[in-house]
């Protein structure tokens, strides 16, 4: 079960290709794993302006090479964050059934915190794109095993 469903969309132009793609996002990609896990949105659609001011769970400043690279998808409407009510299993159950996507599993100290989903671009099925991410910024990508 998806608990804030609209919070995918808020800001959103409405009609658009931001909009058509966060529901073939939500559709092809969310769904199917709420049907197996609870999660909550905490971002969705995101402008440019929001994107540039984000900030950490302190209210500080999310410095500039921690933010994606050139234009983040959220901007493009092709990304969503969400924390599930089991994050690794979830992790886990994505990794091995969902297809195309990017993801990454942010980690706050030794815990999973929160997911990031996101289309590919074109029709792939790039398994280089699975990744951890420590809030620190340090990312490793996922092999397989996960921190201890």
């Amino acid at each position: 079960m998806i608990h804030n469903p609209t919070r995918i969309y808020n800001g959103v132009p409405p009609h658009g290709m931001h909009e058509y793609k966060l529901r073939l996002l939500t559709r092809h990609l969310l769904e199917p794993v709420a049907d197996r896990f609870n999660l909550t949105i905490t971002s969705g659609y995101r402008t440019l302006e929001q994107q540039s001011n984000l900030t950490d769970a302190s209210g500080n400043l999310v410095p500039a090479n921690v933010k994606a690279k050139k234009i983040s998808q959220h901007c493009l409407g092709e990304a969503v964050d969400f924390v599930a009510d089991f994050p690794l299993a979830c992790y886990k159950w994505m990794n091995e059934n969902l297809h195309p996507w990017v993801m990454i599993l942010y980690y706050r100290k030794t815990f999973p915190s929160h997911i990031h989903m996101s289309m590919l671009p074109e029709k792939t099925d790039n398994r280089g794109e699975r990744r951890l991410l420590n809030i620190d910024g340090t990312y490793k990508v996922f092999t397989g095993s996960f921190p201890t």
